[in-house]
Parts: structure tokens; sequence; C-alpha cells
């Protein structure tokens, strides 16, 4: 029986080396390679290309060159929705007879359930709740010979063992040897490391465990702990000037490095040279069919003001690609963007754009983006098993097929979004005061800008800078969540629907500025039906609220008494205030603090 998860929870959720929960017990998630591209489907054998997202701003700048793809559905493929199309494996090795008390590897069974097997019905059976893994990405089975037999001599070896509950908690249960009556609680083991295996069981082609061995040493921890596996996903805007469906076509990874063949060879760039080209990439099966057709529908002068722009630089940073949009979205809030021709992905009617005056006197630019596009790719995860998150290294999950492309998953997204900055002296922050300010100030100041040892690369978008630790950034951060739950009562999205993203910018003489995006994505052709944007023009009431909430919170006055410190990653915030859900921020609920929207009202 295959269970069902949708494309976009494979990517923000899942992926390799996750365990998911099925019906008939835990499945460990495996590598694509493995998983999907080494079968066949309908007697053809599927590849990474036939799915492949083109962004070149990913790609080029976030990726390293790797190209991605997204995992096919079912419906796709004309299959039978109850057909398993993405393989899994039973994880962990190891189950608990309920009835019987016997904790056994699941290749062999229970012992007592065998023996009884003719006379009574087999115990009642479940995987261990219990896994191992370390910092460096690690997972495998607890070793519980090796555990049993900590405290005593290790010759003894056994299949299964007894587990003897007398109580709820951990050093209520017992593990006991069958042969020599070695004897471990579960509270004992918890709490201390062991030696790892060095396995990527989601890795393993044959089925047959690889244990390398590695110098973290591991922990035990349960399988569905949320911080067993912590995906790095990156998502990215389609922005100008590629914001047009030709343009992402043409950001094919294959027609790229022809376009830059032909350049290096100074071969003349016409539309027969060109049609030549995509002939010669049809043929390879480098491009499908559908591309080439796309692409040759439209006229030379759009295809070549568009692979222009494809030739301009990509930044090769997350803050730079930042920076480009944040710089874009500007100059939207100011012109517009739209597009004629080619069907475009990025859109904001200069006409819908409001400047809202707040209650303080301060003037915002709303600007609504009716079409928003993004890609979203997971690439990687790490596994927080120790209380230093900077220990946790980054686990690649990327693979390569037989062409040397390496390949990486991803979900692309349509949408709508809200972008909110300050309005006149091109949105340049206003002077700040308050005792939270300065805190928050003293520690972007301390944190030198050039070390690369600001904390963990999982808390910092960029570990090169200490952005987020700004007032500025925090400002916005903050009233970014209180707008988020402003929203969800107006616009008929819930609040873990409703994301986030940060803009801010400091220049070289220390002046910082800031914006906001609030937006709502859906896989599909048609993306959202325009509710958010909708609000735009109410957009000055929503703003008169968010003092209102920054000051109040069910759980004051604890919640309003907690003050940012250095080494601290936040001030007064909790789920009852300034708190939302993990899907809509991008900083976990990092660097928040109300006090600073308190002390500087918007």
């Amino acid at each position: 029986m295959s269970q069902k998860i949708r494309k976009s929870q494979f990517i923000l959720t899942y992926g390799p080396g996750a365990i998911i929960e099925s019906v008939r017990g835990p499945r460990l998630v495996l590598n694509p390679s493995i998983a999907l591209f080494a079968k066949e489907v309908k007697g053809k054998k599927l590849s990474p290309l036939q799915f492949e997202i083109n962004h070149q701003r990913l790609s080029e700048g976030l990726l390293g060159g790797a190209r991605i793809f997204s995992v096919p559905s079912n419906g796709e493929l004309g299959l039978d929705e109850n057909i398993g199309l993405y393989d899994t494996k039973p994880f962990p090795g190891w189950g608990l007879c309920v009835d019987h008390g016997i904790l056994y590897r699941i290749n062999n069974g229970c012992p007592e359930c065998k023996r009884m097997r003719s006379i009574n019905r087999p115990g009642r059976r479940e995987a261990i709740r219990f896994v191992r893994a370390c910092p460096a990405g690690h997972l495998d089975d607890v070793d519980w010979n090796w555990v049993v037999h900590s405290r005593v001599r290790r010759g003894c070896t056994s299949n299964w063992f007894l587990w003897q509950s007398h109580g709820s908690s951990l050093k209520d249960i017992a593990v006991k040897c069958p042969i020599c009556g070695a004897e471990v609680t579960l509270g004992e083991i918890y709490n201390r490391t062991w030696p790892c295996s060095g396995r990527f069981p989601e890795q393993e082609r044959d089925g047959i465990p690889n244990r390398p061995g590695c110098e973290y040493k591991s922990r035990i921890i349960q399988r569905q702990a949320s911080n067993l596996r912590v995906p790095e996903i990156v998502t990215l805007f389609t922005i100008p000037p590629r914001h047009t469906a030709l343009h992402r076509l043409l950001e094919n990874s294959a027609i790229r490095t022809g376009l830059s063949a032909m350049s290096a060879l100074k071969k003349q760039f016409n539309p027969e040279n060109f049609r030549d080209l995509l002939e010669g990439l049809k043929n390879d099966n480098l491009i499908s069919r559908t591309v080439y057709d796309e692409i040759l529908k439209h006229s030379w002068e759009e295809i070549e003001r568009a692979i222009e722009d494809i030739r301009k630089e990509v930044p090769s940073s997350f803050r730079g690609l930042l920076l480009e949009e944040f710089h874009e979205l500007i100059k939207a809030s100011k012109f517009g963007a739209t597009g004629t021709g080619s069907q475009i992905l990025f859109e904001v009617i200069k006409e819908d754009v409001v400047t809202v005056k707040s209650l303080s006197g301060k003037s915002f630019r709303v600007t609504p983006i009716s079409r928003l596009n993004t890609v979203t790719v997971q690439r990687g995860y790490r596994r927080f098993v120790t209380s230093e998150p900077a220990e946790a290294e980054l686990v690649d999950i990327s693979f390569t097929d037989e062409n040397q492309n390496r390949w990486l998953p991803g979900v692309e997204f349509l949408g709508e979004g809200i972008f909110i900055m300050l309005d006149g002296d091109e949105g340049w922050h206003f002077p700040m005061s308050g005792d939270s300010y300065e805190r928050w100030l003293a520690a972007y100041d301390s944190a030198s800008n050039c070390s690369g040892k600001l904390g963990s690369p999982a808390l910092f978008r960029d570990q090169n800078y200490s952005d987020e630790l700004h007032p500025v950034f925090v400002w916005w951060h903050t009233m970014a969540h209180i707008i988020i739950r402003i929203l969800s009562v107006n616009s008929g999205y819930s609040a873990a629907s409703i994301r986030e993203r940060i803009y801010f910018e400091i220049n070289s003489k220390g002046r910082a500025r800031g914006g906001i995006l609030i937006y709502t994505v859906q896989p599909g052709a048609d993306g959202t039906l325009g509710g958010l944007i909708a609000l735009t023009p109410h957009f000055g009431e929503i703003l008169s609220q968010v003092p209102v909430m920054a000051e109040r919170c069910s759980n004051d006055p604890l919640c309003a008494q907690m003050r940012f410190e250095s080494g601290k990653s936040r001030g007064a915030a909790c789920y009852a205030c300034a708190m939302v859900s993990e899907t809509s921020c991008e900083h976990r609920n990092l660097w928040l603090d109300r006090h600073i929207l308190m002390e500087n009202v918007p």
C-alpha cells in the first residue's frame, strides 16, 4: 500500500533521509537516483530532464550549477494514484512486540510469536521509536547489543531482548539480554553519547548497510523528533528582467551552454544559427520537442532580447540575490512591472500601488503583486542532535546523472503578494531609539561582518554577515509577523499559508533600509485567487492595528519581561503575540522583539 504526500511536502518537510510514517510502519525516504530514476515506468526509464525546472538565479547563484527537477506525480505519468511511484524502505530495523515485551530484529521476527503461531495469534508489533544520529547527518539503528552490554563483557550477542516496562518514564523501561542477563534502562542510554557508524541509509543501493565509522559521537533520539531532520530550503522569486515564460525556457542549462559555445566560437548569432542550435539539442534529447516549439513561437526580436537578459551576471550569494530582488521590488513599486508577448510570471500594476500614512505620521508604500512565481529547492538537511546548532553539518542530497549533471529536487509555485516599504527618501529607515534598539545594535556592532564565524550557518542567511541582528531588520521582521496575523483574519488564508520575506540593506555610511514581502503561493497553473492583494486599499486600517497587537500579549507580563541580550536570538516574542507558523517564517521565529516596535511605533 502506498503512502500519499504532496509534491510540496517532499520539498518542504520530507526528502531523502527523512522518516515518513506510513500505514505499515515507518519508512525511510531514499535518494531520488535510487528511488525514482533507477526504475522504469511504462517500459521507459525516468530521467530528471523530463521534469526540469529552469531557474538561472537559483542554479547559478546558489546551487553551484546544479539543475532542478520537480518530483513527478502519478497523474503526470498517467499512473493510478494507488501505485507507489517513489520507493522507500522500512526503517528502523528493530521492532517491539507489545504483547510479549520483546525487542527484536524485524527480519527475524519475534521469537515468542513464532513459538505460539500454531496455537495463538501473533503479538501486536510496532517499530521501535528510537534511532541514533550524529551532527554529521548519519543515521542508524540503535546498536542494542552494544548498548545492553556496554557495562559488561561484549562477547554476548542476541537478535532479541526483553523489553520490561515498569512505568511511563525512560528510567522505568529496561532492556535485558535473554542470554547473559545484562540489563540497561532507557534513561541511562538516552542521555549519553555512543559511537557513530557513519551510515547514510538513504544512499544504500543494494540494501546492505554501509558503516564506515565517523569521528563524531552519536546520540539516541526518537525517530519522530522534529530536530532529527531539518531540511535546508532556499526560495527565490522570478523577477524582472527574467520574468517571462520565454526567459524560463531559455534558462535551460543545455541552451545556455550552447549559447556560450556559440559566443566562444564567435559564431554569428542570427535566427538561422539559433534554430540550428535548438534542432541539435532536440535531436540529442537535451530539450524536448515541446520546449523547441514553444521557443520558436516567439518573434526573433523577443528571443534576442530575452537571451540578452539571461546572459547578464547572476549574484553569487544569497545576500546578493536578495538585494537584487529588493531593488527590483522597489523599482516595480515606482514604475510597475508588466510585459508583452510571452506570458509574464511577475506583475505589478502601477495604478494599484497605494501610499498609506500611519497614525505616527510615517508613510508606507504598499505594492500589490498580482502575479508572483517562486521556485523552492531543498539543498539538503541537518540533524540537530546536540545542544550546539553550529555542529550540525549540511548533508548534500544532490545526485549526478550519467551526463555528469548534478540535480536537486524543487517545486514551483504561483501566487500573489504585497510588498511594503517606507515611502519617500528611497525607503531609508527613520532614526530609531530605545533600550531594545541599543541592545540589538550593540550585538550587531560586536559581530564582525567579515569573520565568517558569527554562529551556525543554519541561523544566519549568510554566515559572513550579521544582518539579522540589526535593529532595522528586527523591526521589519516583527512587524511582518504581526501583519501576517492580521491578514489571516481578513484575507481568508490561514496564517500558516501566508509567508514572509524580509529585505535589508545597509550602505557604506551605516544607514539602513528594509522592506517586507507578504505572499501566498499554491501549486498549479492558476495559483491563488487574489484574496491577499484585495486588501491593499485597506492597509491603513491594518497598519493601525500593528502597534495595538505589539503592545498586548496574553502571556504578559512574562512575555513583556523578556529582554534581548547578546547571545540570544529574540526579545519579547512568543506564540501568543509575535511568533507564527514555521512554514511562514524564513528565520525559524528568531530575530523578533515587540519592544522595538513599541519603542519605534510604525
